[in-house]
């Protein structure tokens, strides 16, 4: 999507679409990978529990996001506008702060000690690396909103108002679109490595405490959870 179709009002349309594709999939599956992550937590899987509570994590950031972004495109008050700008700009910022430390070294230990292959996890690093390089380019922007203007943690009222009469809507949703684009390969990482932990942890159960787990035994089925996670926002 160019910036040029997204002055022509095009976002509304293409973003309205991605609302409704998010909401069919991302729904129904966060409510499976916690109901899946409080069934790990109640039988002491403790490293499938950090998997899905990542998945949950990434979800909720990819639907936080696609509704921010549809609701600046469609809003036609300058006052509205601003205020979901901001919104944005808090949920970008504090989104591609904290994806470094959900999908790290904890969740990269996790998935060894279940049994994925070392090659396959370095594609973490491979999906990550756009986002880690999007927040150096706008991490200065992003926080001064985040700050002084969307958290209110300046108790300056002049400087906020100022800052807000300075702020481009049509920008910040070119961030968010941005942002968005760069979630969907850790959002398709995350969709293989699910069902594959699954799979590696009943086999682990069967053959350590002789367990007939079902294919849905953690909340999770590993048909449907790959291609619901491959949601492009």
């Amino acid at each position: 999507m160019s910036e040029q179709n997204i002055q022509r009002g095009e976002p509304a349309t293409v973003l309205s679409r991605e609302v409704h594709c998010n909401f069919e999939g991302s729904s129904a599956l966060i409510e499976s990978l916690t109901e899946g992550y409080e069934e790990a937590r109640r039988h002491g899987l403790s490293e499938m529990a950090k998997v899905h509570n990542a998945g949950i994590f990434l979800l909720l950031l990819q639907r936080d996001v696609v509704i921010l972004r549809y609701d600046l495109a469609t809003e036609s008050d300058r006052v509205r506008k601003v205020f979901l700008a901001r919104q944005l700009a808090i949920v970008v910022y504090e989104g591609a702060t904290d994806l470094p430390a959900v999908f790290g070294k904890d969740y990269r230990l996790a998935l060894t000690a279940i049994g994925m292959e070392a090659n396959f996890i370095k594609n973490l690093g491979t999906a990550m690396r756009p986002i880690s390089q999007f927040m150096q380019k706008n991490r200065s922007g992003l926080e001064a909103i985040r700050n002084y203007i969307a958290a209110h943690r300046d108790h300056n009222g002049w400087l906020q108002a100022k800052l807000m009469r300075a702020i481009d809507p049509e920008k910040l949703l070119w961030v968010g679109i941005a942002f968005g684009r760069l979630l969907v390969p850790l959002v398709t990482f995350q969709g293989k490595v699910t069902p594959e932990v699954h799979r590696l942890t009943v086999a682990r159960l069967k053959a350590a405490k002789g367990v007939d787990a079902p294919n849905a035994f953690f909340g999770v089925d590993s048909v449907d959870c790959g291609r619901q996670f491959e949601l492009d926002p």
